[in-house]
């Protein structure tokens, strides 16, 4: 099991992303970004479904449905804070 903790303008902005997008859940995913010499590995959300290909949990918080793969949790831990950046964009964060 894992822990999502978000503030409340982040939650009205992943509820509103379900809606728009049909969705049943928010993955929490790692991503590269950069270039080769200066990559950074990061955390994410985006609107999905859980699939059987992978190990993964799920975990229904503030009415939403996440869903975090094994892997993600075994690099990062299992707790997770969700906000908004400046540009309103969520920002994921591992505790």
């Amino acid at each position: 099991m894992f822990k999502v903790e978000t503030t409340d303008d982040a939650l009205a902005h992943l509820k509103a992303v379900l809606e728009q997008e049909d969705e049943n859940g928010i993955r929490i995913f790692q991503y590269s970004t950069g270039s080769p010499c200066c990559r950074k590995i990061l955390l994410g959300v985006t609107p999905d479904e859980p699939d059987d290909l992978n190990d993964e949990v799920e975990a229904e918080y503030y009415g939403i449905n996440f869903i975090v793969e094994e892997e993600v949790m075994d690099r990062y831990g299992k707790s997770f804070k969700i906000s908004l950046d400046d540009k309103k964009l969520p920002l994921v964060v591992a505790e």
